[in-house]
């Protein structure tokens, strides 16, 4: 009888044992998996989550092992070249270029995707911008900033555009040249306004600033078209030439003339004097003697080489203001007066 007591009381012991064995073991193995798991997610990364002091954006781009597609970024004329990963859905959600680009269809590119036209960094940028990261481009240089609006109007990211247009809206003549160049080559007409208000205002300091010289043709067109400006005309000349001039030093490869062409059609010369046309035109020596005699003798046929507009220009002046910056639904908008409202 005390035996099979004993006996019952050992088999109990055992098996007390036994779960408590089972149990250890089993925590031990789900600790062990849920590590693997967290490794798994990618060399850089101990945890699923990304670190609190990671930037938004950040966790995409370091996750390689979540990659589906690569690109091939840079020219090794510039610089060398860096084969980047990317998260193709990101990257369609944002650009139909990408879109065509990466998804299953006759546009798509099959292997590494080659952007020769884009630098690494930048290239960088575009992704934390599509994976959410990018808030601003404040940070940036105006430079760099340029070379991203580039990017965004390659792949048609207009969220992007909108982004490089708050960087890069100017507060003073001496900084509209990299917002100007992005307005008049990849339409970022977000900076429209503040660049037409400061050339209108401040013509004689965007002539007279430091970048003038070196804008590109388009925007001095965009200058030059104006229908007001705060300098007189023979101004506008001597700005015009002396930019040809600067041009036709840097690049052999074309004339003074040939630099002119596209603004000369937008230079009103028949609305100068005799004498300014004899002392600033005249020796220049960029008007054929037919295009002189047309000027001087304000000749009313048509010609394809220069204007031929005779009404002057229109001179700013704060009293004489025909239009002003209203918001409308928190965007600025041109409010334009007509010459009668004029006090």
């Amino acid at each position: 009888m005390c035996y099979d007591f004993l006996h019952s009381c050992l088999v109990c012991v055992c098996f007390v044992i036994f779960l408590l064995v089972d149990f250890f073991t089993q925590s031990e193995f789900s600790r062990e998996k849920i590590g693997d798991m967290a490794s798994a997610v990618g060399p850089n990364e101990p945890d699923a989550a990304p670190a609190e002091s990671e930037e938004l954006g950040d966790f995409l781009l370091l996750t390689d092992r979540l990659y589906d597609c690569f690109f091939v970024v840079g020219n090794t004329d510039q610089g060398p070249t860096e084969r980047i990963g990317a998260v193709k859905a990101c990257l369609m959600n944002q650009s139909r270029v990408f879109r065509n680009m990466l998804h299953d269809s006759q546009l798509a590119e099959r292997g590494d995707i080659l952007v020769p036209d884009i630098q690494p960094p930048i290239f960088r940028l575009l992704l934390k911008h599509c994976y959410g990261g990018l808030e601003n481009c404040r940070p940036l240089t105006a430079e760099m900033t340029v070379k991203l609006c580039y990017a965004a109007e390659k792949y048609l990211i207009t969220s992007l555009k909108k982004k490089v247009a708050d960087r890069l809206k100017p507060e003073s003549a001496s900084d509209i040249f990299s917002g100007l160049h992005c307005l008049v080559t990849y339409n970022v007409t977000e900076l429209e306004n503040f660049i037409t208000e400061i050339v209108r205002e401040q013509t004689d300091k965007v002539f007279s600033s430091e970048g003038f010289m070196d804008i590109d043709v388009d925007s001095l067109v965009f200058i030059v078209k104006q229908e007001t400006l705060n300098c007189p005309e023979v101004e506008i000349w001597r700005a015009v030439t002396k930019w040809a001039n600067h041009k036709a030093e840097s690049d052999e490869r074309m004339s003074v003339r040939e630099w002119m062409s596209r603004p000369l059609k937008h230079v009103r010369l028949m609305t100068l004097s005799y004498d300014d046309l004899c002392k600033e035109v005249l020796p220049a020596g960029v008007l054929t003697f037919q295009e002189f005699c047309q000027v001087s003798a304000k000749g009313e046929q048509e010609s394809d080489t220069i204007c031929t507009i005779m009404e002057k220009r229109g001179m700013f002046h704060e009293r004489w203001k025909w239009w002003e910056t209203v918001t409308v639904n928190h965007e600025p908008r041109e409010k334009r007066w007509s010459q009668s409202d004029v006090s």
